[in-house]
């Protein structure tokens, strides 16, 4: 199955039966897939707004944040080794 690009879905131009003009007729599926692209962007914008404001809380960066929260998923009571993180 080929991969598509969002540069590939774009509305589809179709010649009338009748007469010379033009309809510009829009794929279902694409529009569904742009606003699911735009449900899943505007979802990550909230998210990063919540990692910033919490790593802020802490002094830290926000990927700075974001590294801790890795540590302490690893971390089982015993700490987290290099070679693990």
């Amino acid at each position: 199955m080929a991969k598509r690009t969002i540069s590939q879905a774009r509305a589809v131009t179709v010649r009338a039966s009748e007469g010379a003009s033009r309809k510009v007729v829009s794929d279902p599926c694409q529009d569904m897939f742009r606003r699911f692209l735009w449900e899943i962007t505007s979802i990550n914008v909230h998210l990063d707004q919540i990692r910033d404001f919490w790593a802020q809380n802490l002094g830290v960066t926000g990927p700075q944040w974001m590294i801790l929260m890795a540590v302490s998923d690893l971390d089982q009571g015993r700490g987290v080794t290099i070679e693990d993180a």
